[in-house]
């Protein structure tokens, strides 16, 4: 299972979150990969790029980088992303938690 956490700054996502990885078996991580995956590349080598830019973030971390040069379309990197991070953590579930900033239009 997979699931997010999202709201306004403030608002108590980082109390929510700290609340689900206390509970057994779920890590809930601030990370937002969809920021990372565009639905469409333009080229299989911007795909590569990508590909690259997440696998250093798991590198500095001192982690083994996820395998996402094999995916078949959008939904398939952010299942192996996801299947990635549950392996790590050791964990069923996996959320996200992305606090973000409302805009208001006057």
């Amino acid at each position: 299972m997979k699931f997010f956490v999202t709201g306004p700054f403030r608002s108590g996502t980082t109390y929510l979150a700290s609340l689900l990885n206390s509970q057994e078996n779920m890590a809930c991580l601030e990370d937002y990969p969809w920021r990372h995956f565009k639905h469409e590349y333009s080229s299989s080598e911007n795909f590569d790029c990508h590909c690259a830019r997440v696998e250093a973030r798991f590198l500095d971390l001192g982690l083994a980088a996820p395998d996402l040069r094999k995916s078949i379309d959008y939904a398939d990197t952010i299942d192996r992303y996801i299947k990635h991070l549950k392996t790590i953590f050791d964990v069923e579930h996996v959320g996200l938690k992305v606090a973000c900033i409302l805009l208001k239009k006057f």
